[in-house]
């Protein structure tokens, strides 16, 4: 099955649009085709409207995109914020759920939330987030260092989805 997900300019900018366009999960793929336009179309749900005039950007300043990604059976998932390349290396809050991070990213399920400072002790702290999160010190290693790579290619902070697959 197929996840169908909107990606749109600005998405990730100071406004963040998270949850303001449709995400359909487990597609069927006869069902690609209606679940691409529904997507498209939810870009003019009255709430995505509102948002992004009240952002200041208008229709033309904000084309989407949309994905049609291989589903990920998620046994765990969540986001990684980054704070800005202004911030030490480090810097960095993560959110989580457990299976898919729909409920997440819908408002829906509260998450697990740890912040990883600054400053640290990278290995007790580490430890300490890992366990605050029901996750492995290895799984947070690689969000560190994946995030600090993808806020580097962009050069600002970085809202980064992820989740874990029962594979990893």
């Amino acid at each position: 099955s197929w996840a169908v997900r909107s990606s749109a300019v600005g998405e990730d900018s100071a406004c963040s649009f998270a949850g303001q366009y449709a995400s359909l999960l487990n597609v069927d793929p006869a069902d690609l085709v209606a679940a691409i336009q529904q997507v498209w179309a939810s870009k003019y749900r009255p709430e995505a409207l509102m948002y992004r005039i009240l952002s200041g950007f208008d229709d033309m300043a904000t084309p989407m995109a949309v994905l049609v990604l291989e589903m990920v059976n998620a046994q765990t998932s969540g986001v990684a914020v980054t704070r800005g390349l202004d911030r030490p290396d480090g810097c960095l809050d993560i959110y989580r759920v457990s299976g898919l991070g729909q409920d997440l990213m819908s408002g829906s399920s509260t998450p697990l939330v740890q912040r990883l400072g600054a400053v640290m002790d990278r290995d007790r702290e580490l430890s300490v987030a890992a366990a605050a999160l029901e996750v492995t010190e290895s799984l947070l290693q690689g969000l560190l260092r994946e995030t600090a790579r993808i806020e580097g290619y962009f050069g600002s902070g970085q809202e980064i989805e992820w989740c874990v697959d029962e594979h990893n």
